[in-house]
C-alpha cells in the first residue's frame, strides 16, 4: 500500500459575507432587525475561522493544496491525515463543522423522502419514502427509510495537537448541547426493547439504507458521547436539511473543560485525521471541514 507523506496548509479566511447576518451573539443567533451596521461590521472583524478542503482525499494529485497522507481499504474507504498550523488565537468556543457544495438538500422530492413517526421507533411506518420505504419482495422495511437518511454524511474527523513536548495530544470534542433536549426528545426515539433484548433485536425485520455501511442499532455505537440508532447525535444533525445547497453541519464542540484546551485551540501544527467514506460517484460533492471562533 503506498501512501505520500505531505504538509497541507488550510486557508483560512475572515467570513465577511455571512457575519454579516449574524448579531453579536454568534452563529446560532440571527441578526434581529435593529441590528446596527456598527454591531455586524465588529462581527465581520471578529469572526474568524479556518477551511480544510478535502474532497480529494482518495488521491494524491501533486496539488500543495490538496496533497494529504493517503490510506486506502478495501471497502473504498480512506483515512487521511493532514498537517496545518495555527497562528491566530483561536481562543473562546470554537465548533467544528464539515461542508458540502452542490448537494441539494432542498430538492421537494428529497426532502419528502422520510417518515418522521418512524423516527419516533414506529418502524412499520414507511410512507412517503419510496422507493426506499421497503426492500422488494419482502416484508422488511428501511430502518431509517428514505433518500434524506440514506444519504447520510458519514466521514469522521479526529484532531491530534503536536505538543512542544513532542507527541501527539487528542484535541477533546463534545456533543453538549449541539441539539436542544427537547428536540431529541420529541423528535427522535429508538423502540424500545422487550425483555432483555438489544436495540438490534428491537429493530428486528428492518434493513439499513442501500448506501449504510452500519445496522441502524450499530450507528454511533463505537463513539462515546454520540447517541446510538435514532438518537445518534450526527443523524439528528444530517436529517435537518438545508436550505441552500452549498452548507455547512455542526460536527463537534472544543470540550473547554479539558486542561490544555480551557482556553481555546493552542497555537501550533494539528494533524487532522480524516476517515473518508465513498458515496456513488453521481453523489460525491466538494467536502471541506471547517473550525470556527467568534
Amino acid at each position: 500500500m503506498a501512501t505520500t507523506t505531505t504538509s497541507f496548509v488550510s486557508s483560512r479566511y475572515y467570513r465577511t459575507e455571512l457575519t454579516a447576518f449574524y448579531c453579536c451573539f454568534g452563529r446560532d443567533f440571527y441578526c434581529h432587525w435593529n441590528c446596527t451596521q456598527d454591531c455586524c461590521r465588529i462581527l465581520n472583524h471578529l469572526a474568524m475561522e479556518l477551511v480544510i478542503k478535502y474532497t480529494n482525499c482518495t488521491t494524491s494529485s501533486g496539488n500543495a493544496t490538496e496533497d494529504m497522507e493517503v490510506f486506502a481499504y478495501p471497502d473504498g474507504a480512506a483515512q487521511c491525515h493532514l498537517n496545518f498550523a495555527i497562528t491566530d488565537n483561536y481562543t473562546g468556543d470554537i465548533k467544528f463543522y464539515y461542508g458540502l457544495r452542490e448537494f441539494y438538500q432542498n430538492n421537494r422530492l428529497y426532502v419528502d423522502s422520510r417518515n418522521d413517526v418512524q423516527l419516533l421507533g414506529k418502524l412499520d411506518q414507511v410512507s412517503g419514502c419510496k422507493p426506499l420505504d421497503r426492500v422488494p419482495n419482502t416484508n422488511s422495511t428501511y430502518a431509517p427509510c428514505g433518500f434524506v437518511a440514506n444519504s447520510m454524511f458519514n466521514d469522521s474527523f479526529q484532531l491530534l495537537f503536536n505538543g512542544v513536548h513532542g507527541g501527539n495530544v487528542v484535541v477533546p470534542f463534545t456533543t453538549r448541547d449541539m441539539i436542544p433536549e427537547r428536540v431529541r426528545k420529541r423528535k427522535y426515539r429508538n423502540p424500545k426493547p422487550e425483555g432483555n433484548k438489544t436495540l438490534c433485536d428491537a429493530f428486528a425485520n428492518t434493513v439499513r439504507p442501500p448506501w449504510w455501511q452500519t445496522d441502524v442499532c450499530k450507528l454511533g455505537a463505537n463513539v462515546q458521547g454520540v447517541g446510538v440508532g435514532f438518537e445518534n447525535i450526527d443523524f439528528m444533525i444530517w436529517m435537518q436539511t438545508a436550505a441552500l445547497p452549498n452548507f455547512r453541519k455542526l460536527y463537534r464542540i472544543l470540550d473547554r473543560e479539558v486542561d490544555g484546551f480551557r482556553d481555546g485551540l493552542p497555537n501550533g501544527m494539528y494533524t487532522l485525521v480524516i476517515n473518508y467514506s465513498r458515496l456513488p460517484s453521481n453523489m460525491e460533492r466538494s467536502r471541506e471541514i471547517l473550525c470556527d471562533h467568534t
